[in-house]
């Protein structure tokens, strides 16, 4: 379990670790779910954004929704402090991103923009969906390259995202990315924006 739980804090992902180690994914996710767990229920103070990510998915909006004002502010102040921080782990980098998008966070934009040409393909797909939820026009260039991406599921999340915005050319662009798209999927959700443009 501590060769497990040091990686994780100098930022393997749980996939990474698997392979590391031999390990059966499942297990890893399950021992860092109980070293989440019982880092809340320690004696040791601990933040809000820590209490937050290490909760589940389905989760974490309500407890942010729970807080008061000030503990708004703090997870804010710490959310920032998380994504400034030089060691990271990609899972909570995931979760910090999904919660900018579900949240609408404008004033983090930045921090997408940045980690949309992150090397780990599931951080960029979370990027480019909630790029899609905050709807800022800055956000275009990066989801047109996004489109363009080598992982599948990443340019179909920014395909998906862009759909959403009004751009100059936009038929003309999702035509251009049609003809090369090679996955059967993402050329039946181009195939419905580019005939959705035309209506």
């Amino acid at each position: 379990m501590e060769k497990i739980v040091k990686l994780y804090d100098q930022g393997f992902s749980i996939h990474e670790i698997s392979g590391l180690l031999s390990i059966d994914k499942k297990l890893v996710e399950e021992i860092i779910i109980e070293h989440k767990l019982s880092k809340i229920s320690s004696t040791e103070a601990i933040g809000i954004f820590d209490r937050t990510i290490s909760l589940v998915k389905n989760e974490r909006l309500d407890y942010l929704m729970s807080l008061s004002t000030k503990e708004k502010h703090q997870f804010v102040d710490e959310l920032t402090d998380f994504l400034d921080a030089q060691k990271q782990n990609a899972e909570d980098v995931m979760a910090s991103l999904w919660i900018i998008g579900e949240l609408k966070l404008h004033n983090f934009s930045h921090y997408l923009c940045k980690y949309s040409s992150s090397a780990n393909k599931n951080i960029k797909r979370i990027t480019y969906s909630s790029m899609g939820k905050i709807h800022n026009a800055v956000f275009i260039p990066y989801l047109k390259t996004g489109c363009k991406d080598n992982g599948i599921q990443v340019r179909m999340y920014a395909i998906k995202s862009l759909a959403g915005y009004h751009f100059q050319n936009k038929y003309e662009f999702f035509c251009d990315i049609l003809k090369k798209e090679t996955n059967p999927r993402n050329r039946e959700i181009l195939q419905q924006i580019i005939n959705d443009e035309i209506k």
